[in-house]
């Protein structure tokens, strides 16, 4: 599990977890990420999001026929995550759809959003915004 772990308003805590496992042969070609929804009464574990122990394919974040990034079956590395501060969405660094190298695809990230019951997915680098985002962190609401 990676830091930070975090309480939501719905009384779960939200953290990242990963398991190391590309490169060695018959696994993944990067490691398996997931962000964890883990309630602690009882302690069920959901996966609100991640890449399902799948390989990373730069064809499956890009359109040929349009000519451009599309996310819908992209399969990233999840780096860590954050949770905002009404407790309804997660900011994380993952995966920068622009890589085309495997080698680079768990260590070349930018910005993600995700609702914390796991829907709407978004990627904000938006191709050229960021170069490479390093680290990712939320600051309280002003009240």
């Amino acid at each position: 599990m990676r830091p930070p772990l975090t309480f939501g308003a719905d009384g779960n805590l939200y953290v990242t977890a990963a398991r190391e496992c590309g490169g060695r042969p018959g696994e993944i070609n990067m490691g398996d990420t997931d962000i964890l929804r883990i309630s602690p009464l009882g302690g069920m574990v959901d996966v609100v999001s991640g890449n399902m122990a799948e390989d990373f394919d730069d064809g499956r974040c890009y359109d040929l026929t349009e000519n451009r990034i599309d996310i819908t079956d992209c399969v990233i590395y999840i780096d860590n995550a954050v949770l905002s501060p009404n407790g309804q969405e997660l900011a994380f660094l993952a995966t920068n759809p622009n890589v085309t190298d495997v080698s680079k695809a768990a260590a070349t990230f930018d910005v993600w959003t995700v609702l914390a019951n796991g829907e709407d997915r978004e990627w904000l680098g938006d191709s050229d915004l960021f170069d490479e985002v390093l680290r990712i962190s939320v600051h309280p609401m002003p009240e």
